[in-house]
């Protein structure tokens, strides 16, 4: 529940941010690393058998973050 907390939080973020500004390049890209770092996220894991349910469950949320980053379009 925190993770999804989190990225909620930070996707109001980014909106209000567009909002403002204007879409931009690299959106999403630092706040995406962020969480990566935070929550240990390895893109070289291919094998979830070695994770437990909550660290796939944030592994699911960072990737349908990423991909929501990448079709956001204000």
């Amino acid at each position: 529940m925190r993770t999804e907390k989190e990225i909620n939080n930070i996707k109001k973020r980014l909106i209000k941010k567009v909002n403002e500004k204007g879409i931009y390049e690299n959106f999403g890209v630092k706040e995406i690393r962020n969480l990566k770092d935070k929550y240990h996220y390895n893109d070289l894991c291919i094998n979830d058998l070695y994770l437990n349910k909550e660290q796939i469950r944030t592994r699911v949320l960072i990737n349908n973050f990423n991909d929501w980053c990448l079709t956001y379009n204000g």
